[in-house]
């Protein structure tokens, strides 16, 4: 670090040392080269003048890795502007950095680092939690992130990382999966489609697979959308979109569109084909066991519509009242020493979400009839006051305690609800889970002891103190006395009515056979784990296992059989021993095996059907449900292709990993080049916090405790005991009858669809099945039919052009004058003749018009439209009038009787009539006498409307039981066929 010549001359002849930057270099030289062993000073050629050399700093690893175009320091040297600053912005830009990383080695891309990204993610989220709090649904992106860039670099960011989690699940989808499952739903016209797959090695992904906005929920729509989301998460690639549609599982609510669309798709050999099996969301399904029930069954529909569900009920006034919400809050507050209760927090949208209110009706019943009270009397000839007042006069000692009873079932279904709302639920566990939940309800109804625990032994208690109030018709009282085991039977009836009609939702909408039920087989909860496979239970094994090979040729029966029992106890150990769910105890016990020896543990054709355990854990559309939560926090302004991807990101970078970051970087080298360069912890972490016992949380862990020690008993026994316990109740109520007979008809239908699928045993197919389950594939091509058949007439009717008169056509006027005005047309005084009629209303055209219109067709216009055509038909016109346009029904073949007394009564209509049926293109025949229609009648059989009749309105009621006789409306209206000619433009 010695000066050279060249430096001594420079001190000799520089007249500014002060302000020279030379200079101050060689005054700070051995520093400066000190603290950066880079920094070298060198002369360099002229940027302007290549013969000419100039003095400046540089930098020894940029000029090594070869930045000449991008440092300064590496291609024409510092000079000094802006000081010693400039040699330290060197010292940490990323031009140095990258030439560090170039010259240890590693890949350098012209992109934000994974840093970077890894900043900008934590950033994103942040910005969108704090937006979406503030109820401001502006764009998130249009924010600056210091050190990195605004909102272009920022919309630019999240789509490299939204495409690099679509890039890695795709090669996880390609390449690795063996067992795909597709759930999908729809909500606000958007479709959503999220996947669960599997690979062969038992690794299991879940995540977004796309969304597309459609048209009102049509099977079409929903077909086109789902085909366009596989394609582009293939990117367009037909080989990729043939690898991905081959899915063994669709998973959809039980909307009739979806299951239609799904079925129509599984049918289609361009899309799933391959599908195993069509799944109803579970989680739907469980919500129905209280949905149904509760509508069938007179008493329990009226007190709970009445008090919870109805939009005039005293809960739903209680929820949108900010009056009578503080006024609740306060009688809370002194009744029951709750300062936080508000109202009773009731969703109407979701059938489940009603157990809050129930409960909360059942836990501050004392402050809501207070708060009842206070809105009779301050609210009085209010619509508040007079709720308040029906309210008052409507409950009874007996309502209140069905409610209560009514809160102990709701919980109940929430526990499973809650188990099945989870995106990664124990498949294996799902019989046990509703054997447990079946054996809960018979403890609490059949054997009476909701009594002792939970809502229901809370109201008695309630109601021993009685509770007086005025109303309109004069004091009342309830509780006290009246509480007697008499009325506590009586309420109980009702409930077993409930049960007993459960037991067959719970058959209909989970039925044994299913291969959904088969996976049981792999459970290793507490129960099935503590107890020894005995004969029943081998035989249970082997007809699931029938099942499950039959579904999947490829797996071998009795070898599966063989490596499932050798590899139980290693399952039960893992399971034991770390407490994981089945899928995840059965995948550690093979791959234990499989690392020690495959010959002596064969797994082959075990781990097939455990790989599809691990796909199919989760099957329920919850996910997709809480994808459209985080689509409300998606900011509206979104294009459609940020939307997708930031619900990609937001749904699958956590559960990627860094990888998504390395991934997105070189994404963003790829499409954008290089980039530009431009709270207080708590002071008792780890503390556990004291929980108050008297909470409502704590109250429903009591209540759930002392309900859980309840035996395990089968839904079989359950059925048969609730059945003769409300047998009085079911046979005096039509609509339970009728309910009942609605589960058992979707028993058998599932029954049929699970003969087609091949996964019932031999000792469960009657002998008429194959002849049933032939007309009910008949049945659906009927319907298919019917379905194709009147979309096409809807097409006919919305596609129909504006027609032209042409030289042959006649046209009838309603007024003389407007012929003289147009005189180009062929004008005619016989409606007869006519096929265009202008009249001055074509919607109420005269009687006669109208007639002759249904019966032999043509066009009814106005004089704007006239005179349109009369133009001939200038493009540029935009008021074109108004036309409809009638189909001709003399083009039906029939056969066509106008009684005596309706030709007396009407002769003008009845020519109009014979005159339609001497038309040249006219089907009917004209009948003479009502014997001679009697006779066509009996001949024609079930064939209804081939012979029909024109009476008089008295006849018409005479003959009552004949469809095909009509009065003069009747007759009008059933063959009218119209549609509206849209002729603006």
């Amino acid at each position: 670090m010695e000066l050279t010549e060249a430096h001594i001359q420079h001190v000799k002849s520089c007249n500014d040392d002060d302000s020279c930057f030379r200079c101050l270099y060689l005054r700070n030289m051995k520093l400066w080269r000190k603290r950066m062993p880079w920094l070298i000073d060198q002369m360099w050629k002229h940027p302007g003048d290549e013969n000419k050399l100039v003095w400046g700093l540089g930098c020894q690893l940029c000029i090594k890795a070869g930045l000449t175009t991008s440092s300064t320091f590496a291609s024409m040297g510092f000079d000094g502007s802006g000081g010693f600053s400039g040699v330290l912005r060197h010292a940490k830009s990323k031009a140095r950095e990258k030439a560090q990383k170039v010259l240890h080695g590693e890949d350098v891309l012209d992109a934000p680092s994974k840093d970077d990204f890894a900043k900008f993610m934590q950033e994103r989220l942040l910005v969108r939690n704090m937006l979406f709090s503030r109820g401001k649904m502006r764009s998130s992106l249009n924010f600056h992130i210091p050190g990195l860039g605004g909102r272009k670099k920022m919309t630019q960011m999240q789509r490299c990382v939204g495409m690099a989690c679509d890039t890695i699940d795709l090669v996880f989808l390609l390449e690795k999966s063996s067992s795909i499952v597709l759930h999908q739903d729809v909500s606000k016209g958007l479709l959503v489609v999220t996947f669960s797959a599997c690979s062969e090695s038992l690794e299991v992904v879940r995540g977004f697979l796309g969304c597309c906005p459609i048209p009102p929920a049509e099977m079409e729509s929903l077909q086109k959308c789902t085909r366009d989301i596989l394609r582009t998460a293939c990117a367009g690639n037909q080989a990729y979109f043939d690898v991905i549609r081959k899915k063994e599982v669709l998973v959809a609510d039980a909307a009739a569109d979806e299951q239609l669309a799904l079925r129509l798709m599984r049918a289609d050999s361009t899309m799933f084909e391959s599908t195993k099996m069509v799944v109803k969301d579970p989680t739907h399904c469980v919500r129905r066991f209280l949905s149904r029930p509760f509508a069938a069954i007179p008493e329990i529909h009226e007190v709970h519509s009445t008090l919870i569900t109805r939009g005039d009920s005293m809960t739903c006034t209680l929820q949108f009242s900010d009056v009578l919400g503080s006024a609740f809050a306060e009688f809370c507050k002194k009744m029951h020493d709750n300062k936080r209760v508000r109202n009773l927090q009731f969703r109407k949208h979701r059938f489940d979400s009603c157990q809050r209110p129930t409960g909360r009706f059942v836990l501050y019943a004392k402050a809501f009839i207070s708060t009842a009270i206070f809105a009779s009397t301050h609210r009085k000839g209010e619509r508040d006051g007079t709720r308040a007042e029906q309210f008052l006069q409507y409950i009874s000692e007996k309502r209140l305690l069905l409610l209560s009873m009514l809160a102990d079932a709701s919980d109940e279904v929430s526990i499973l609800v809650r188990f099945l709302d989870q995106g990664d639920w124990d498949m294996a566990s799902l019989l046990a889970e509703i054997q447990q939940f079946v054996s809960r309800v018979s403890s609490l109804f059949l054997d009476g002891q909701c009594r002792h625990s939970g809502y229901c032994e809370y109201m008695l208690q309630t109601l021993r103190t009685p509770t007086a109030f005025l109303t309109a018709s004069g004091p009342r009282s309830i509780g006290g006395d009246r509480m007697t085991d008499a009325l506590f039977q009586e309420t109980l009836q009702e409930m077993h009515a409930w049960v007993a009609l459960l037991t067959h939702t719970v058959e209909a909408e989970f039925p044994g056979f299913s291969l959904m039920c088969a996976m049981s087989i792999f459970n290793l909860n507490a129960r099935s784990r503590d107890s020894e496979v005995g004969q029943e239970g081998m035989a249970y094994i082997r007809d699931a296992a029938h099942r499950l090979c039959a579904a999947f040729p490829e797996v071998n029966e009795e070898n599966f059989i063989h490596e499932f029992l050798d590899i139980r106890p290693i399952a039960m150990h893992h399971s034991k021993l770390a407490s994981v769910n089945s899928f995840e105890s059965w995948r550690q016990a093979i791959r234990q095996v499989s690392r020690r020896s495959s010959t002596s543990h064969p797994t082959d054709n075990l781990s097939k059907l455990v790989m599809r355990l691990g796909a199919w854990d989760g099957c329920t559309t919850s996910g997709v449900e809480r994808v459209f939560a985080k689509l409300r926090k998606c900011e509206r302004c979104l294009s459609d292709q940020n939307k997708r991807l930031e619900l990609k990101m937001l749904w699958d970078c956590d559960r990627i990993g860094p990888e998504v970051f390395s991934t997105a970087s070189t994404i963003w080298a790829q499409l954008y080049g290089a980039p530009r360069n431009g709270a207080t912890p708590r002071l008792d972490t780890g503390v556990k916090r004291k929980r108050d016992s008297t909470t409502e949380t704590a109250f429903i862990a009591r209540r759930r405790a002392a309900v859980a020690s309840a035996g395990s008993k089968s839904l079989s026994d359950v059925k048969e005991r609730a059945a003769c316990a409300a047998s009085d109740l079911i046979d005096a109520s039509e609509s339970i009858q009728q309910e009942i007979t609605f589960q058992q008809q979707k028993q058998f239908k599932n029954k049929i669809q699970g003969f087609l699928d091949g996964v019932l045993l031999q000792s469960e197919i009657p002998e008429d099945m194959q002849e049933t389950a032939q007309a009910f594939l008949e049945a659906q091509d009927l319907a298919d039919k019917r379905r194709d058949r009147t979309k096409l007439n809807q097409c006919e009717k919305l596609s129909r052009s504006t027609p032209q008169i042409q030289s042959v056509h006649k046209v009838w006027v309603q007024d003389e004058a407007w012929a003289e005005d147009f005189k180009r047309f062929i004008y005619t005084a016989e409606v007869t003749e006519a096929l265009f009629f202008v009249v001055k209303d074509p919607a109420t055209p005269p009687p006669t018009i109208h007639w002759t219109l249904v019966l032999q067709g043509g066009f009814v216009i106005d004089y704007t439209h006239l005179q349109y055509q009369a133009q001939g038909r200038p493009a540029r016109v935009r008021n074109r009038g108004a036309t409809f346009a009638h189909d001709p029904a003399v083009r039906t073949r029939r056969r066509v009787l106008v009684s005596p007394a309706f030709r007396e009564r009407c002769p003008r209509i009845s020519r109009v009539i014979d005159a339609a049926c001497s038309h040249r293109l006219s089907q009917w025949t004209p009948l003479n006498s009502w014997e001679e229609f009697a006779a066509r009648c009996e001949k024609d059989g079930k064939n209804t409307f081939s012979t029909i009749a024109l009476g008089t309105a008295a006849e018409a009621r005479a003959l009552n039981g004949r469809r095909n006789v009509f009065s003069q409306a009747e007759f009008l209206q059933w063959l009218q066929k119209v549609a509206c000619v849209y002729n603006f433009k």
